[in-house]
């Protein structure tokens, strides 16, 4: 359920072409780049049916102009701990069905003449997995021989954007909704996500406040996946309280709740096993940090 929560999350944050324009432009290490029609760009239909009637679709799609030149982003979100091997033939289909849409609503006049092109297509994978990505970049990598008939196979490399292997600090000097997101995103323990969440409340402070409440959703959503399910109620109850600064101080007091009773749990079953093992009461008490009443009161007598 986390996860699924966390996809509709990117997919939420991107759908404001603000935010995907910050991602390609600062994340995307291509010339072309800032080249990008911010008037033109639009967030397109992303299910296609193919002809074996399966139902297609990509995460985000957005159609933009270069330079007058009509460009289709494919964009898909890798949101689980390890690499799609499959990725290559899963963006052909996706392509193939924007090529196939696009031919088809083209006049046979237009479509049939010498100067028709297609509209570029670029792939992209958001993964934020903790495995680095050792999947094939290069779709003509996915056919068996490849060496010997390079030049005559179907090709194309997609661009990757692995989160946890962004640098932190070039993320904060961004500063962009987008690069705060995958800031927060990236695979940390409760004690650094509340630090992190601290840095980016008050590193935003300056940012609209649209801006703002797009980060304050997406704390929701990576608080969510990241708080123990036991949690979650509380989690529920602080984000609905205020704006940004007063929802992050609220989760704050959630995970501090969090950490100090996985300590006290920790602590309590290293008592049990030194009073397993016959230690007094008293021992414990002083190795522990654990008063001999909370131990008689937690751990059961052995018979």
């Amino acid at each position: 359920m986390a996860e699924q929560i966390h996809d509709k999350g990117y997919k939420q944050l991107l759908s404001h072409k603000e935010n995907f324009l910050d991602l390609i432009r600062y994340h995307v290490p291509e010339a072309w780049a800032d080249e990008i029609d911010a008037d033109a760009l639009k967030l397109g239909n992303t299910r296609f049916v193919t002809k074996d009637f399966l139902g297609r679709e990509a995460d985000i799609l957005y159609s933009a102009k270069i330079c007058g030149q009509d460009v289709d982003f494919c964009v898909l979100l890798e949101l689980q701990s390890s690499p799609d091997f499959t990725m290559p033939f899963r963006l052909l289909e996706y392509m193939m069905g924007v090529m196939s849409e696009s031919f088809s609503n083209t006049s046979p006049d237009i479509r049939e003449s010498e100067p028709f092109r297609l509209p570029a297509i670029v792939p992209i994978v958001l993964y934020n997995g903790e495995y680095r990505w050792n999947c094939v970049r290069r779709f003509r990598e996915y056919f068996a021989g490849h060496q010997r008939f390079a030049s005559c196979l179907i090709d194309f490399e997609y661009i990757l954007i692995d989160v946890n292997r962004l640098d932190d600090e070039e993320l904060l000097r961004v500063s962009t909704v987008v690069s705060y997101a995958m800031y927060l995103d990236k695979v940390i323990d409760l004690g650094e996500l509340k630090r992190r969440l601290r840095t980016v409340a008050d590193r935003s402070a300056g940012m609209t406040e649209d801006k703002r409440e797009h980060l304050r959703r997406w704390i929701h959503n990576v608080v969510s996946k990241k708080v123990p399910d036991a949690y979650m109620d509380e989690i529920g109850k602080t984000c609905g309280e205020g704006g940004l600064t007063e929802m992050t101080y609220a989760i704050e007091r959630v995970i501090e709740k969090a950490l100090a009773e996985s300590e006290l749990k920790g602590k309590l079953a290293a008592a049990a096993a030194m009073i397993e093992y016959g230690d007094p009461i008293e021992k414990v008490s002083l190795v522990t940090g654990i008063s001999g009443d909370a131990l008689k009161k937690h751990i059961e007598p052995k018979n």
